[in-house]
């Protein structure tokens, strides 16, 4: 209820939609069981959530990023060499026509 009356809409306030997560202690022990038992027999997990994996895809997108990154500025530093040269080049050339 408004009692003054005003000339501006003011903006609801924003809903926060809050769904708590369940968690599963039981779930959780025997995962990790199941995890301890295939290290010893050998067997390789291919889990996404798996700290190994994990860190091997942080690795390879950081490398990959990298790589692109610095060959990206390696040519950036190229082409403005180039033009630096060019422009000297030009410079120079004027300077000797308008002074010889």
């Amino acid at each position: 209820m408004q009692i003054i009356p005003s000339f501006f809409k003011t903006r609801k306030p924003k809903q926060f939609n809050y769904s708590p997560r369940f968690y599963d202690e039981q779930a959780e022990l025997r995962r990790e069981r199941n995890r301890m038992i295939a290290r010893e027999m050998g067997i390789v997990e291919d889990e996404p959530d798996h700290p190994d994996a994990v860190k091997a895809r942080l690795r390879m997108h950081w490398q990959n990023n990298f790589v692109s990154k610095r060959s990206r500025l390696q040519v950036q530093h190229r082409n403005a060499n180039l033009r630096l040269l060019a422009v000297l080049i030009l410079v120079l050339w004027v300077f000797y026509r308008f002074f010889f």
